[in-house]
């Protein structure tokens, strides 16, 4: 039989282990709960990884260094690289040597203030030659707020560049020919009112015979409206201009400004519907 001091020993032994039990379904219980979190968070890893090297843009990261420390695939497949080979500053051997010290210049400089950069330059190909990229970054953080680095995207522009290539080489013809017409010429821009009715037009552009015809200058024109330069047009040329710019067909006809006393045979078309725009092409003059 027991007597009350050992009676008390069991109730303290009892008391422990039962402590120590609660305690270690605690434990497994918060092993479990991490174990899950972790899993969690490797799966939802993997899935970044997939959406990352599933699509088109080539990503890529950096820390608090600046220094590169992720490439996903298609960056990997773009530069014809390994990974070990672009972590670090290895990615920099891929950029072409006339664009390396801008493109260091504006990651540098927007890495150091934190901000957001976007920046064009050529990039060497699996191929070999070198393909323009756009360069998106943006400062990363973590869940906590804390800057951890950037994270950016790329996308290749070499198709759109050599579009912009040839659209230049276009207009600088159309420059040349432009300038040297005998014909005036003149883009304009429709301006509307309420009810959508041509009330005024803007000079967006002008030739030389063009401001030789009226006695004007390119500065008298440019950026002005119609009614400012020619205060007296006849609201017919306005009109006629707004059915063209409207409709987008063209039109040939023959008219007197009693702004230089004068009838001039013009044609106008329209160039560009969406925006109202169209061109004056002044044939003749007759007095």
């Amino acid at each position: 039989m027991l007597n009350n001091s050992d009676a008390a020993t069991l109730k303290e032994k009892e008391l422990l282990a039962l402590l120590v039990a609660e305690r270690t379904l605690e434990l497994q219980n918060e092993l479990t709960e991490r174990k899950r979190i972790e899993q969690e968070l490797r799966e939802k890893e993997f899935q970044y990884r997939n959406i990352a090297d599933s699509g088109m843009a080539i990503i890529w990261t950096s820390g608090t260094d600046a220094l590169c420390n992720y490439f996903n695939e298609p960056w990997l497949k773009f530069t014809g690289r390994t990974l070990e080979q672009e972590l670090g500053n290895g990615w920099a051997e891929g950029v072409h040597p006339d664009d390396f010290d801008y493109c260091l210049k504006v990651y540098l400089e927007a890495f150091g203030k934190q901000e957001p950069f976007k920046m064009e330059y050529r990039l060497r190909h699996a191929s070999g030659e070198y393909r323009w990229v756009l360069d998106m970054g943006a400062p990363n953080y973590n869940s906590s707020g804390e800057f951890i680095g950037y994270i950016g995207h790329c996308l290749d522009i070499t198709n759109q560049k050599k579009i912009e290539e040839v659209l230049r080489e276009n207009e600088e013809k159309y420059r040349l020919l432009y300038a040297s017409m005998d014909q005036g010429l003149a883009l304009h821009e429709i301006i509307l009112d309420e009810d959508a009715k041509p009330v005024d037009f803007v000079f967006l552009d002008v030739n030389d015979s063009y401001t030789k015809l009226f006695g004007l200058t390119r500065e008298m024109c440019i950026g002005k409206r119609i009614k400012e330069v020619m205060p007296k047009l006849e609201q017919y040329w306005i009109d006629i201009f707004g059915k063209v710019a409207l409709t987008g067909e063209p039109n040939y006809y023959e008219n007197f400004l009693e702004t230089t006393q004068k009838y001039y045979s013009t044609y106008a078309y329209c160039t560009k519907k969406i925006n109202l725009l169209f061109w004056l092409t002044i044939l003749q003059s007759e007095n």
